[in-house]
């Protein structure tokens, strides 16, 4: 193999351990991403069932 060549796959193997660097840093982000979304869709559907609850109530209470 001629030093060419060599540094060729060097500068390669560099560039490819980068990329993988920054799609593991991207995959972390979207991680965390992915657990706020999930924690706020839990929240909201929480604040919604409790809105529904308190919407039935007052409907029956309105129909006395």
């Amino acid at each position: 193999m001629s030093d060419t060549t060599k540094t060729q796959l060097d500068l390669e193997l560099v560039r490819l351990a980068k990329r993988i660097e920054e799609l593991v840093s991207t995959v972390e982000h979207l991680k965390e991403e992915n657990r706020a979304l999930r924690q706020r869709h839990e929240s909201l559907s929480t604040e919604r069932a409790s809105l529904l609850h308190k919407t039935s109530r007052f409907a029956r209470a309105s129909k006395r």
